[in-house]
């Protein structure tokens, strides 16, 4: 206890002591005693001008029926046994500065009190010396009433400070408010950090508890209820909410039943509001882990009866809900074997294991049979659950491990060896080790498959070492198959290979998804190099080491035949170079007295020659035309088909070039009376402007010469956009250009379509034929075509005419 008692806020603790000092000097009372030992019952406390708690000796705290700490800084007419007239009088004669003294009620009501009051600066200094004589002439019964009272307050104070309860009290008329240092420290405040009003309390109520505090008082007001009690949040100083207890109840009522005081307490359960919340997560949790759990799991009382069944264990157990109340662990119907199909006696059945050994059991496999008929084998997991130990207040004692339970008490928790419960998960493994069955069936199958196969299957190592080899390994390679395995397969590859295949190998190594896929030469038994081709990808092994699994051929054979087929293809292209080569010379040495011949002839007919001279100039001259537009073809499909022909992309119009086709076939035109027409968009086009030409050109060429006259033929040309799902792109790089050659011909049957593109091809043969031409203008536009990266294609119908579709881009890549 503070011997020095306790002061108002702002004074100093020796500033307080020397002015009790002084009092008791300057009207000669004795010093308080402030042990109860030495106690001889003088109570002093000092009120300031305002009439307000500034100092309170402990045994001022005793009598008047309060802890010093909410006496302080509290109006002296808040105290029941100081808020009396006579009392107030006696103030008003002591701060005029002459002592008084008054008479007043112990807060039990069954003593008087003398109080003596004397000037003390501005405020007053109160001493009391409990009246003897009263106390003395009172009955004992009433004595030891007194005593009883004080022996209750004594207690009330240690039972609260032993509940670590704060304690406070609300003045309705003033709003005044009175909190103990617990009080305070619960929300984290010091007693001087804390303001005396009812207003501090609510501002730190959550404001969705607030309702609730005020509806708890308004009941008490009302006298609906005697005693609020309710659990609220609070704001800590630190801004965390605090879960708190809030009781009380009102102490003092105005003659016309309005409440004056209400007193209670706080007790912090944060804790414990928290640790019953986490307690309910976790049972909610185990509920729900329980209820939606894939694996199957059960539970058995003590006397072997099912109580819990999880949905899936249900389901695995083939029983219906309403069958689980009346299911023991040894019912008939389950006919539980073991897995040879032996019945299992009730003494050797799990849920007996486990309660008469107290232990787990692991990975049992049984056989039951369930209503539907249906046979399943289970995998069961079983363990034994025992009561938790409960400690004097109800809490779970987790203390002790179960390895030393045992039947005794110690103090008052309780620990038992016998097992209450057994919990089992069910796994059915049915499906399982029928499937088992089946890849260990496959697997004996495929090795039988490996073991006869004409390829060598092999397992390498990383470091190329053999572990397994089918038998075919000896008829490829010569060697015997325990001469290879573990040994390096690289020792009989080829030197100069041996790189590839360590590259191969590696690659598949690092990336799962790159197969091994290469070939190289290996030295067979005989001495001989052979090929061989691996293929394969990377394993693992059961321990997870990194494997290739592969397939090895012998390929010499194919080997050969490859080369024989490089040595053809280099023959053909030289002689395609020959042939070219030739077709040159000849094309130059044919065409140099023809271009004379003709020369010569087109003087003659220009000549005026009379008949039949003139007739046989012009037949020369039109003979020579038509051998030198053969060499011309001949030695462009030449060239086309020795790839000796690079487009050059220029930025040309395609109306320009189709006018300009027709203008020079016109004169071919008109003189077999023919209607030559270009009709083309002017689309800005980027490809080779030759070629473009070249393919027009026979198109329209082609065309005259198969339209009688009469005739029309027309080219016609326009951007087109392709279509993108159902949307036409507007890319322009992506756009295209639609071109054809339309003429009203003799068109084609439709058998000879297919054969159109092909060279030297014509549909009328013979020397009799009717249409003259060597059949390689289409072939020619096909090439052409091709080389602009368009396609071609035609629709004709017999004494209909014929169409010539081409389709480029409007800009090559």
């Amino acid at each position: 206890m503070d011997t020095a008692g306790r002061h108002a806020r702002g004074s100093s603790m020796e500033e307080s002591v020397l002015s009790v000092s002084r009092v008791l000097r300057r009207w000669s009372l004795p010093e308080p005693c402030y042990y109860p030992r030495q106690s001889k019952r003088e109570a002093v406390f000092i009120l300031d001008s305002n009439r307000c708690f500034s100092h309170v000796e402990p045994e001022a705290s005793h009598l008047l029926g309060r802890p010093i700490e909410m006496l302080v800084g509290t109006p002296s007419s808040e105290v029941p046994i100081l808020a009396s007239p006579g009392f107030a009088s006696a103030c008003d004669r002591a701060q005029d500065g002459e002592p008084a003294g008054v008479d007043v009620s112990s807060p039990s009501g069954v003593r008087q009190l003398h109080l003596r009051l004397y000037p003390a600066g501005e405020g007053i200094a109160i001493y009391s010396r409990r009246c003897v004589d009263a106390w003395s002439s009172l009955p004992r019964r009433v004595e030891d009433e007194s005593f009883a009272l004080d022996n209750e307050e004594v207690h009330l104070k240690m039972a609260i400070d032993g509940a670590d309860l704060g304690a406070w009290e609300v003045y309705f008329e003033t709003g005044r408010a009175v909190y103990t240092e617990r009080w305070a420290e619960i929300l984290g405040y010091t007693l001087d950090e804390v303001e005396n009003h009812a207003d501090f309390f609510f501002d730190h109520v959550h404001p969705a508890d607030q309702p609730r505090v005020r509806k708890a008082i308004e009941s008490c007001i009302e006298r609906e209820t005697e005693m609020m009690d309710i659990t609220i949040r609070m704001r800590h100083k630190d801004g965390a909410w605090r879960w708190v207890v809030d009781r009380g109840r009102i102490v003092k009522r105005a003659p016309d039943g309005s409440p004056l005081l209400m007193v209670g307490t706080h007790m912090d359960v944060t804790e414990a509001h928290r640790a019953q919340r986490n307690l309910r997560r976790e049972r909610d949790l185990l509920q729900r882990i329980f209820d939606a759990s894939p694996a199957a799991i059960i539970v058995f009382n003590a006397e072997g009866d099912l109580v819990r069944v999880s949905e899936r264990a249900k389901e695995v157990l083939g029983i219906a809900p309403r069958v689980v109340d009346n299911v023991a662990y040894n019912d008939p119907f389950w006919e539980i074997r073991d897995v040879d199909g032996n019945r299992i006696p009730d003494e050797d059945l799990p849920f007996a294991r486990v309660m008469r050994m107290g232990q787990s059991v692991y990975d049992l496999e049984h056989t039951i049979t369930r209503s539907d008929g249906s046979e399943r084998l289970l995998s069961i997991n079983g363990a034994p659950l025992f009561d938790e130990p409960v400690d004097e207040r109800g809490w779970i004692d987790r203390s002790d491990s179960v390895a030393s339970r045992q039947t005794q008490t110690v103090g008052s928790t309780q620990y038992s060896n016998e097992p209450t419960r057994a919990v089992f998960v069910l796994e059915d493994i049915t499906e399982k080790r029928r499937m088992e069955t089946a890849l260990r069936r496959s697997e004996e199958r495929f090795r039988a498959v490996v073991e006869q196969a004409v390829d060598v299957v092999a397992i390498i190592d990383p470091d190329a070492t053999f572990t397994y080899l089918s038998p075919s390994i000896e008829r490829v390679t010569g060697y015997p198959r325990a001469h290879l395995l573990g040994r390096n397969g690289l020792a009989i590859v080829h030197p100069e290979d041996v790189s590839r295949f360590e590259a191969a190998f590696e690659n598949a190594l690092l990336d799962s998804s790159q197969t091994v896929d290469v070939e190289g030469r290996y030295r067979h038994q005989n001495g001989e190099w052979r090929y061989l081709s691996i293929r394969g990808r990377q394993i693992l092994s059961e321990s997870g080491r990194q494997q290739i699994l592969a397939n090895m051929r012998d390929t010499t054979e194919e080997q050969q035949r490859r080369e024989a087929l490089v040595a053809a293809k280099e023959l053909a292209e030289k002689n395609s170079r020959l042939k070219s080569a030739m077709l040159a010379n000849i094309s130059h040495e044919i065409r140099t007295p023809l271009t004379s011949i003709i020369g010569f002839s087109e003087i003659l007919s220009s000549a005026g020659l009379p008949a039949p001279l003139d007739k046989f100039s012009r037949h020369i001259e039109r003979s020579g035309n038509r051998l030198l537009q053969t060499l011309d073809a001949i030695l462009d499909l030449s060239k086309l088909e020795a790839g000796v022909v690079d487009p050059h992309v220029e930025s040309v119009r395609l109306r320009h070039v189709a006018e300009e086709v027709a203008g020079d076939l016109q004169p071919q035109a008109q003189a077999g009376e023919i209607d030559l027409r270009a009709q083309c968009e002017s689309v800005q086009m980027e490809t080779d402007p030759g070629l473009l030409y070249r393919t027009l050109v026979n198109l329209a060429a082609n065309a005259i010469k198969f339209t009688e006259p009469g005739g029309k033929i027309t080219i016609r040309g326009r951007q087109t956009r392709p279509v993108d799902g159902n949307h036409a792109n507007t890319d322009p790089n992506e756009a295209s250009v639609l071109i054809t050659v339309e003429d009203t011909g003799v068109g084609m049957d439709s058998g000879f379509l297919t054969r159109a593109f092909d060279a030297f091809e014509q549909e009328s043969t013979g020397t009799a034929r009717h249409f003259e031409g060597s059949g390689l203008g289409l072939a020619l536009v096909q090439k052409y075509v091709s080389l602009l990266e368009g396609t071609v294609w035609i629709e004709s119908e017999k004494g209909e005419g014929t169409t010539v579709f081409i389709r480029l881009p409007k800009r090559m890549s």
